[in-house]
């Protein structure tokens, strides 16, 4: 889980430009003011890329916060 987490926190700091961001699991699009919906697009992507899966619409819909995100990763067979 430490691993998957360093990961995810790895894409926002590439997608966000900011080598300094520490994300919770608890943050959402509120709390970052350049996460729009550009922004999450490359969040998904990013994060599909460096774990090697793909999101349903159904888990993308579903996601509201980092916790979200980190669950649906959770539910993968991640590599």
């Amino acid at each position: 889980m430490r691993l998957m987490n360093e990961r995810v926190q790895r894409v926002f700091q590439e997608v966000f430009d900011d080598e300094n961001l520490v994300v919770t699991d608890a943050m959402s699009a509120k709390d970052i003011p350049d996460w729009d919906s550009l922004a999450q697009i490359k969040l998904l992507i990013g994060l599909e890329e460096e774990f090697e899966v793909k999101f349903t619409t159904h888990e993308v819909a579903s996601m509201t916060c980092v916790g979200d995100l980190k669950k649906a990763l959770a539910s993968k067979n991640l590599n």
